[in-house]
């Protein structure tokens, strides 16, 4: 199970429990502890290229109040269908811009040759099941710093059919932000 929130970086986690649970002692005391969370008796999935897909999140978050440990899925309004986030990132573009730093861009394309198909499998993996970047908030920023010395950053993910998903942030970070930095930097060795 997730232990951190990839929204707010809280480890104020409680886990889902789905179907129709015993009451007993345990459960009624990690339920008034905020550690378990009842999910329902419906356990929801969808079908992706054949395959069955649950849909609901394994976590919840008791700070933000959102779902986590999501499955890195998201409809497809045009054909209809739910596809795989890994399957669907053509392009990733990574910039930051610092006062002191000065403009940095990265940017990987699954399909340009720089990069093996293992390697780019491995990068989505990273992406989507560690660093559960489909589950970041739009934009972090913190109100209190003043921007024109700090940092601001983006990153867009080109997907198929002329979509994007967009993250940016102003001194402020999602967690894992070093491992997702560490991508990059990894990339350029």
């Amino acid at each position: 199970m997730i232990r951190i929130c990839p929204r707010c970086g809280s480890k104020n986690i409680a886990r889902y429990l789905y179907g129709y649970p015993l009451f007993d002692e345990k459960l009624i005391a990690d339920l008034e502890a905020k550690k378990v969370v009842l999910g329902g008796c419906v356990i929801g999935s969808v079908e992706i290229d054949g395959e069955w897909v649950f849909s609901k999140g394994y976590a919840y978050c008791n700070d933000c109040k959102k779902d986590i440990d999501t499955p890195p899925i998201v409809f497809n309004k045009k054909k209809g269908c739910w596809e795989f986030y890994k399957d669907i990132v053509k392009e990733i573009r990574f910039s930051t811009y610092g006062y002191l730093s000065g403009y940095k861009e990265h940017v990987i394309k699954r399909d340009d040759g720089k990069i093996p198909a293992y390697e780019w499998d491995q990068i989505m993996d990273k992406l989507y099941s560690r660093i559960h970047i489909h589950e970041w908030k739009n934009k972090y920023a913190d109100k209190e710093l003043v921007y024109e010395d700090g940092e601001e950053w983006k990153v867009e993910l080109i997907l198929d059919g002329r979509r994007k998903r967009t993250y940016r942030g102003e001194n402020m970070y999602p967690p894992h932000w070093r491992a997702f930095v560490k991508i990059f930097r990894d990339l350029e060795k």
